[in-house]
């Protein structure tokens, strides 16, 4: 059957009372709808701020590499509605192997070419559900695991590809692997870049004491490199297309060691009032390049003339969970939710305008920092045990 796909971006927004909203953008796929996505990273610098204690720390690493073998170009199985699927690719995993992302990428990417199925080596159909590819991305990728209770079982790996056409077009894959051993908690390094002249590394790092503090009361250590300012007008507002070659050339100049973030001054597309977005759920962990950062709308989060740094903490907050594989826990609309057991879910739309807003679902997961919609004079900094093993098991954390 073929895999539905996702829609194309989220986003951040405020709304018309002061609120921190996380949108959700829909964008029409060939395949239908489900799940949502989002994006926000960065790279090297001096060692800054971190929470917690290093014992019991494991001892993990992440390599990239060349699957076993990558389907051809000719998809020969038709699956029905002008879908067809490619033969099978194969991927090894070791005996240590924690977690992993399978990368697609290519000019038919989104548009034409995506992900399919996925067997583990005792031939089990694994959800790809929740798999993110946006239409015209030219990336997509698979990660597991996506929720807790899926094995990453040592051995040889099944994939499958969807066209809709007979010929998949150009495209490429590769595979991220985590291996190790685990730790009791997450930890992860994370580097903020800042582009413009109208706002200080002072302020990004307020910012970033907050998501620190979030994240440490949640079970996960967050090393902040000191910010690097990018110079270069043509940074100081960017397109929020990330094949956009201002764009492109600014996030690859992060590293795919750690989670970057870029606060940029203003956005030259979209709504004015987009705070944030990332390029994927989860982003391309382990590979380099313009899906390997998330951007951040520094002017958006302006409160008259004052930029509002706990609000800017909150937005990388949130997007930082997506970028490492969260999702909403409810979509605004309530017609979907993430895939997670223990994640509660909104309801409750007591005013009936198709909308499940944070004050009609506090009691619910109103309070979660992965609700879909926020506001700086919320506490919703919580994660459940399931979003925690999420984060743990991600394959940038070690």
């Amino acid at each position: 059957m073929p895999h539905s796909c996702p829609p194309a971006k989220i986003s951040a927004r405020t709304g018309p009372i002061g609120l921190l909203v996380f949108s959700l953008l829909l964008a029409s796929c060939g395949g239908g709808g489900g799940g949502d996505s989002g994006g926000y990273s960065s790279s090297s610098g001096s060692s800054g701020s971190s929470s917690g204690s290093s014992s019991g720390r494991g001892s993990s690493t992440l390599t990239t590499a060349a699957p076993g073998s990558t389907p051809s170009t000719a998809f020969n199985t038709a699956l029905g509605g002008g879908v067809y699927q490619s033969d099978a690719g194969l991927l090894t995993l070791p005996a240590n192997a924690l977690s992993f992302v399978l990368h697609l990428q290519g000019s038919s990417v989104g548009t034409r070419t995506r992900f399919n199925a996925l067997k583990d080596p005792n031939g089990s159909t694994v959800s790809i559900s929740h798999a993110d590819c946006p239409t015209g991305a030219q990336y997509c990728n698979l990660l597991v695991p996506q929720k807790p209770g899926v094995s990453v079982t040592t051995g040889q790996w099944q994939y499958w590809l969807q066209s809709n056409s007979s010929s998949g077009g150009t495209f490429s894959v590769s595979v991220s692997t985590r291996a190790g051993t685990l730790s009791g908690g997450a930890y992860v390094t994370v580097q903020p870049y800042l582009t413009g002249t109208r706002f200080t590394t002072a302020q990004v790092s307020a910012a970033m004491e907050r998501l620190r503090s979030t994240y440490a009361n949640n079970g996960v250590t967050v090393t902040v490199n000191t910010p690097i300012t990018i110079s270069g007008s043509s940074y100081a507002s960017v397109s929020t297309n990330y094949n956009n070659s201002t764009t492109g050339a600014l996030i690859s100049q992060g590293s795919a060691g750690v989670v970057n973030l870029f606060f940029v001054e203003d956005f030259l597309d979209g709504d004015t009032s987009l705070l944030g977005l990332v390029p994927n759920i989860p982003g391309s962990l382990g590979v380099a390049g313009n899906y390997d950062g998330f951007l951040i709308n520094v002017s958006a989060h302006l409160v008259g003339v004052n930029l509002d740094t706990s609000f800017l903490g909150d937005t990388a907050a949130h997007e930082m969970g997506h970028f490492m594989g969260l999702y909403h826990t409810t979509e605004s609309d309530g017609s979907s939710y993430d895939i997670l057991d223990d994640t509660p879910r909104c309801t409750t739309d007591t005013n009936r305008d198709g909308l499940y807003s944070l004050s009609e679902c506090l009691n619910s997961d109103g309070h979660n920092l992965m609700f879909w919609q926020g506001s700086s004079g919320t506490d919703q900094t919580t994660l459940t045990s399931d979003q925690q093993h999420v984060l743990r098991y991600s394959p940038i954390a070690q």
